[in-house]
């Protein structure tokens, strides 16, 4: 997604943990990660294998923070689903959806926990309109 790799590089650099939560298979993820390099420095992975139940079901993002989440910081979790978004509710995170405007479940998931961005060019990295945690 235009912008992913900016986002990922600025965050990597500045020391934060990422971690790939995916509804997909280790062996579909892996092909992808090599096409990417900057999805390579991401440390870790939790595919499919790694939870009894699917998206949205918030079991993938609750086995994420138990593993990898780090005393005092906030979470933040990207979905590109307005269906999948709601797993994000389900647990202390910022959730963010990158979807279009006119994707027609994002109507359906009215929640002002929510940020809503069409790509990731839009979120806005600081100032009053970030609803980022810093």
């Amino acid at each position: 997604m235009p912008g992913v790799q900016e986002l990922l590089e600025t965050l990597l650099a500045q020391g934060k943990t990422a971690v790939i939560v995916t509804n997909s298979l280790r062996t579909q993820v892996e092909p992808i990660c090599k096409q990417h390099p900057v999805l390579q420095q991401i440390q870790h992975v939790i595919t499919r294998e790694d939870y009894a139940l699917c998206k949205p079901d918030p079991q993938s993002y609750q086995l994420a923070i138990k593993r990898y989440k780090k005393e005092g910081y906030a979470v933040i979790g990207f979905e590109d689903s307005a269906r999948v978004v709601r797993s994000l509710l389900c647990i202390e995170a910022v959730p963010i959806c990158i979807c279009p405007n006119s994707y027609s479940l994002l109507t359906t998931v009215q929640d002002p926990r929510i940020c809503h961005y069409e790509s990731f060019l839009n979120i806005p990295q600081t100032g009053p309109e970030s609803k980022l945690p810093r």
